[in-house]
């Protein structure tokens, strides 16, 4: 039998990093999600829902205020089901029992983002009604065929030196991350 309710952490960390890391192997794992969770601003919902099967978590799904772009009512998920168990209306019961949550919220706008790679996906979103509203194309580059383009350690524009240093470089940093954290969202802002 389905029972769909609020992740309990920090036991469920791990079922969860499962679940996500079923689709995208490169998903965080359970330490690095209670950290993330630590993190978080306290100004912003953020919930954690697990779908379990005789006590095996299968499927979750995360809702909350978007915080790269807030505005009071706007809502962010995501939701995710063991690739094995696809197709069972586990990812359904999962998105029905995020909507109550979320209208419980007073939510005026729910936002979503999905991978256009993924058919499935983007059919299960616009089947509930939800429409395209902008594309993002991921890229990666290979950094390892990179070494002999190294750019240098200081460059100077507008007068000004940027020293260029890798994450592991300022590790004795104890601000590091929350530095990190802060540009990122001021480049977020500014895209």
């Amino acid at each position: 039998m389905l029972d769909i309710h609020l992740a309990k952490l920090p036991d469920d960390y791990a079922g969860i990093s499962r679940v996500w890391q079923g689709d995208w192997p490169e998903a965080p794992g359970a330490a690095d999600l209670a950290y993330e969770d630590a993190g978080r601003d306290p100004q912003f919902y953020f919930a954690r829902l697990v779908a379990e099967n005789d006590g095996v978590i299968v499927g979750m799904a995360e809702i909350g205020h978007d915080t790269w772009a807030h505005r009071e009512g706007k809502f962010k998920f995501g939701l995710w089901v063991l690739p094995e168990r696809w197709g069972q209306g586990i990812g359904k019961a999962l998105y029905q029992a995020m909507l109550d949550l979320v209208t419980s919220l007073h939510a005026t706008e729910l936002h979503v983002d999905v991978w256009a790679t993924h058919p499935r996906t983007v059919r299960f979103v616009k089947d509930r009604g939800f429409a395209e509203r902008w594309r993002r194309v991921d890229q990666a580059l290979a950094l390892t065929e990179l070494d002999a383009l190294r750019p240098p350690d200081d460059i100077t524009t507008h007068g000004q030196t940027i020293r260029l240093r890798t994450y592991p470089e300022l590790a004795h940093d104890s601000q590091r991350d929350e530095k990190l954290y802060k540009l990122n969202h001021a480049i977020w802002a500014d895209v």
